[in-house]
């Protein structure tokens, strides 16, 4: 027996082990009720232990269950509570894959695009996105951060904290000092808002651009019935 061989093939079902032991514990699995998802907050620490000198490798397999996840949420054949439960994982799926790889891209793409709009959980996103703008020096992030804060959920002072935490990155552009600028004066249009979402929706792969469309197609109706409301 190749002795290499064998040992990594027991490391890699040890991790496995692992690794399934860990989202047990986070409630990430069936339910008898339901045989979907049952959130809880994820205990990330067992996924340190689980993924070990893997962390990547890890991270990937959560954004990949994001993506299964968004799938069963758009075919819509699960009932509210499963819904729920659903879109719940999804944002715990999202929490580990930060955990386990703070600085990997997708995470906050798929946050941005899908927390605020699809999953009704502006709040979470602009946690998750807040997070990451402490370990990634990227202006856009906060920025977006910034944007649902104000226009989702009213916070204007988060959402100039976000801002000015935006103009503090390297290569901060105009458009972040001019975000910051109408925030201060809450001067943030319409137009600007739709501007921003049509600019951001490109970003995301065209399966999941649906929950931002709807969001930014109730802004014109807006626009429409109210030129100078946001």
């Amino acid at each position: 027996m190749n002795t290499k061989a064998f040992r990594l093939g027991l490391l890699i079902f040890s991790m496995l082990t692992l690794l399934v032991f860990a989202r047990t514990q986070s409630g990430i699995g069936p339910t008898e009720k339901n045989f979907y998802y049952q959130p809880q907050s994820p205990k990330l620490w067992l996924f340190d232990v689980a993924c070990g000198q893997l962390p990547g490798m890890c991270a990937d397999f959560s954004i990949l269950r994001v993506f299964t996840i968004y799938s069963d949420t758009s075919q819509k054949t699960l009932d509210n509570e499963q819904n729920d439960y659903a879109w719940s994982t999804l944002h715990q799926e999202l929490q580990i894959a930060q955990h386990l790889d703070p600085k990997f891209r997708d995470t906050y793409r798929l946050a941005e695009g899908l927390l605020p709009y699809d999953a009704n959980m502006p709040n979470e996103a602009v946690a998750l996105l807040s997070k990451g703008s402490q370990v990634m020096d990227d202006w856009l992030i906060p920025l977006v951060a910034s944007f649902i804060a104000s226009t989702q959920l009213n916070d204007k002072k988060r959402a100039l904290t976000l801002a000015q935490i935006a103009t503090g990155k390297t290569n901060a552009p105009v458009m972040a000092f001019g975000f910051a600028s109408r925030l201060m004066k809450d001067e943030i249009s319409l137009e600007a808002a739709i501007a921003f979402l049509q600019a951001r929706k490109q970003t995301l792969p065209p399966s999941m651009q649906h929950g931002i469309e709807i969001r930014i197609q109730k802004l014109k109706e807006q626009a429409e019935s109210k030129p100078d409301a946001l």
